[in-house]
């Protein structure tokens, strides 16, 4: 509060216990007081109403109000100013039950001194002001969370429906016409929209802690189906994707996971080199490997740790890209499966995952 004296508001009907106070306020060496005396809970209200308090020390017991009462109503009447309870009982239950809705601090008068007042005083100002921040901040983030679901919902409806009607039109041409190229890729690519939609209500889902569901995929139909996805901009690109996923393996987990191999694949495309990328995959007991590997420049081995972070941005990459990767690990922090980075020697880079092969 800088040198400004602290406004205190003393709400005591004692005289002899209101000029203590006084005094032990006065002889404080370091910080200015400014204080205003109400004898009753009327006149403390009419006060409350006139002028603002940087702290308010409140006796319980007042001609027109008694007990833990006189603090509700107090209390009631402020949402601003941090309260302190100055009495003469040593009564515990009042005294917590006081700390626990709203009070910041309950101080005997015998036992009060200057140092000790000067200390609850700063101590309540200074936690009260924190909480207020939290609850702004809470306020702030709420409020995010609401508008974030706003968006969700406008994928999941205004978006949703006219890929669907997409999806079921080209699906009837395609019956009529079924070696016609371009229904067939927008029947894909909007086949692909539903299915990001659908993870990206998924990925809400899991940020709100929801567990998924598991269940029997063939891991060769989800990497053929991707990258039939990215059919188009691989031939644009002049890149040949060799693939080791042969149609007989199956893994076990949430649909989500092509998400990650979409992610993967898309930052192999963007940053390879050589015009190729290789999947690999190994099996090691009950579980297999997959290995998406491009050849373009490598990521520093100290950026590993960064590189599936909100933020990362490599050295070696102008662009930034910790999107795709970050949502990746989310998605795999939320199936409980482990995703990597490796060198590819002497040049590139294998983004790896681990999955539990399905019986």
């Amino acid at each position: 509060m800088g040198n400004e004296a602290i406004k205190v508001f003393l709400v005591e009907n004692n005289k002899e216990d209101a000029e203590y106070i006084y005094e032990l306020l006065d002889n404080s060496n370091k910080i200015k007081y400014d204080l205003t005396i109400a004898k009753s809970l009327k006149e403390c209200e009419a006060k409350l109403g006139k002028k603002d308090f940087d702290i308010i020390l409140l006796n319980l017991e007042l001609p027109d109000s008694k007990g833990y009462n006189t603090f509700l109503k107090v209390n009631e009447q402020i949402n601003s100013t941090p309260v302190i309870i100055l009495t003469g009982q040593n009564n515990e239950l009042i005294g917590k039950k006081v700390i626990k809705n709203g009070g910041q601090d309950y101080i005997l008068k015998n036992d009060a001194d200057t140092k000790l007042l000067e200390h609850s005083i700063n101590s309540a100002i200074e936690r009260f002001s924190t909480h207020k921040k939290l609850e702004e901040m809470s306020e702030k983030v709420e409020k995010l969370n609401n508008f974030k679901q706003s968006l969700i919902d406008i994928l999941n409806h205004d978006l949703k429906n006219p890929a669907g009607s997409i999806f079921n039109l080209t699906k009837l041409l395609l019956n009529k016409k079924p070696d016609e190229e371009k229904y067939s890729l927008i029947h894909e690519g909007s086949k692909t929209i539903l299915e990001i939609i659908e993870n990206t209500r998924i990925i809400n889902e899991i940020y709100f802690g929801q567990e998924l569901h598991k269940e029997k995929l063939n891991l060769f139909d989800i990497i053929n189906a991707i990258l039939k996805e990215y059919q188009t901009i691989l031939i644009s690109k002049h890149i040949k994707v060799t693939s080791q996923i042969t149609g007989n393996v199956y893994i076990y987990a949430n649909p989500i996971i092509k998400q990650i191999f979409r992610n993967f694949i898309s930052y192999a495309i963007k940053f390879g080199d050589k015009g190729k990328i290789t999947i690999r995959s190994i099996i090691e007991n009950n579980n297999i490997i997959i290995k998406i590997i491009d050849f373009g420049n490598a990521i520093p081995e100290e950026k590993y740790k960064e590189i599936f972070n909100y933020e990362f941005t490599s050295k070696t990459r102008k662009n930034r890209q910790g999107l795709g990767l970050f949502t990746s690990k989310k998605i795999a922090e939320a199936l409980n499966i482990n995703i990597w980075i490796e060198p590819n020697k002497p040049k590139g880079n294998k983004l790896c995952i681990k999955l539990q092969l399905a019986k």
